[in-house]
């Protein structure tokens, strides 16, 4: 069996890239933050968003803001961009 330069090149690129990938993510894992003790962060995965606002009122309730402008069950306010304030967080 001979293998070709080209073949050769492309496994040791290929070792190369998966090793400083794998180190990377290891890093950032490994990070501790002081700043907040208490919090988390979420990953919220839009591709799977029906628009029903759940996730938002979860967060209104766990972060005790204050009762939004209108229901979490008034989808209307999707129609319009919206931000993220220190009275509402949105996704």
């Amino acid at each position: 069996m001979s293998i070709s330069r080209r073949k050769c090149l492309k496994w040791i690129g290929a070792a190369g890239l998966g090793s400083v990938a794998g180190k990377s993510a290891f890093a950032a894992g490994n990070k501790h933050f002081e700043g907040y003790p208490e919090s988390f962060g979420v990953l919220h995965d839009i591709t799977l968003c029906v628009g029903c606002r759940s996730c938002e009122a979860a967060c209104a309730k766990v972060n005790e803001l204050p009762a939004p402008d209108k229901p979490f069950t008034d989808l209307s306010v999707l129609q319009e961009k919206r931000r993220t304030t220190a009275k509402a967080y949105t996704v």
